[in-house]
């Protein structure tokens, strides 16, 4: 169509086995690569899927970006983050290592509740084997989850 959706008719539906539509958008973020914006819906079981991988090239050289938050509406800023892409957040020692991550499109507090979020998977183990690096990991969640 005239936005540049492509619509699949008669896509499987994991969940029922049905037919179901799938809608596929390709879109060009300045100063990062190509996005693919999928969505799938089955008129059947009513199961919809929305995804957003990225394409095209990684850039050989990347760019440096910083946000300071400065006042609580700043959290809800929007994120592109790539796989490749590191996160620092100085005031806590905290960083997000590239390939660590999947990349995403979120808001700076979705990035701080999936990074809390991830780190506390282990941290009943963690604190057991390890309990200094435990407690400092802890703290680490407290200081994400309270930005």
């Amino acid at each position: 169509d005239d936005l540049g959706v492509s619509v699949i008719p008669d896509t499987y539906c994991t969940l029922c086995g049905e037919s179901g539509v799938t809608r596929i958008m390709l879109h060009k973020v300045p100063h990062f690569r190509q996005l693919i914006l999928a969505s799938f819906s089955c008129p059947h079981c009513f199961y919809t899927n929305n995804e957003v991988t990225f394409g095209g090239e990684i850039q050989l050289n990347g760019c440096e970006q910083t946000l300071n938050v400065l006042e609580p509406r700043d959290l809800d800023r929007q994120i592109i983050k790539s796989d490749s892409a590191t996160i620092r957040i100085p005031e806590i020692d905290f960083e997000i290592p590239p390939l660590t991550q999947k990349g995403e499109i979120s808001t700076v507090e979705g990035m701080l509740k999936t990074a809390a979020k991830n780190l506390a998977i282990s941290q009943t183990q963690r604190l057991m084997d390890t309990p200094d690096i435990g407690r400092a990991v802890a703290m680490i969640i407290y200081k994400l989850t309270e930005m």
